[in-house]
């Protein structure tokens, strides 16, 4: 069975999207955002299920939040991962899981696809905290590449593909609170949305390669660092952060 039969899009491809668009064309877009429903994992009790549901799936768009570092030598990992399926998107607050199992063994399963953009750093990211063998990694900016696609960010992708703008308002917020508000929860579904979309589009388009495009890394030994909101100073040690 070929990918095009198991995914529909609801998104209209657009027919010039190897066509790059400047900032203030995507300025002007129409906002999408996702609509559908959106389930938050934050206690190792619903990651059974979570799981689950998810393994369900096919291709799975894929995207990681951090919180954002305004002060040089400082970073931060990543608190969220998104895991967007055909009709709902899952959203696991890793800060807040003591059992990172069950999501390493999803993100190693090489028969689902994991798809989305720049997805490299965002892997090396979530491999400091748990260990993992990535494993059905799609890197669709790699195969907007591979076939002269001028745009290969999720966004400027978003709009020369589907003509519609993603809204980075929430991009700067803090993902390492506990309570993630409304608007930061939309903004996280989107993106792995979105990047689910891309994958569906480049895939009935006969453009995907999965074997060219995929994302392999070798696990890396995780630090033992704070479970909660925590940085990375410029002397090395890990200093935990409140969650405001």
């Amino acid at each position: 069975m070929s990918v095009s039969t198991l995914m529909s899009s609801v998104l209209s491809l657009q027919p010039h999207y190897a066509e790059k668009q400047d900032k203030e064309q995507i300025n002007g877009l129409p906002v999408v955002r996702w609509e559908g429903d959106v389930v938050l994992v934050n206690q190792d009790q619903a990651l059974p299920a979570a799981i689950a549901a998810l393994r369900q799936e096919r291709v799975l768009g894929f995207d990681t939040e951090t919180r954002p570092s305004f002060r040089k030598g400082t970073s931060y990992d990543p608190t969220l991962i998104q895991l967007a399926g055909e009709k709902v998107v899952y959203l696991f607050q890793i800060n807040l899981l003591q059992d990172h199992r069950p999501l390493a063994e999803l993100l190693a399963d090489t028969s689902i696809h994991k798809v989305g953009v720049g997805l490299s750093q965002d892997i090396r990211q979530l491999q400091a905290i748990f260990s993992f063998k990535p494993g059905g990694f799609v890197d669709v900016g790699e195969t907007a590449r591979h076939n002269n696609i001028a745009t290969r960010g999720l966004r400027s992708m978003a709009a020369a593909f589907f003509h519609v703008r993603i809204s980075k308002r929430a991009q700067c917020s803090n993902w390492a609170q506990e309570a993630l508000q409304p608007f930061q929860i939309i903004y996280a579904a989107t993106d792995a949305w979105i990047s689910r979309e891309l994958y569906v589009a480049l895939a009935n388009l006969s453009l995907v390669d999965a074997q060219r495009d995929r994302v392999t890394l070798q696990p890396v030994k995780p630090k033992r660092l704070p479970r909660r909101g925590f940085r990375r100073a410029e002397n090395g040690h890990a200093q935990e952060q409140s969650s405001s």
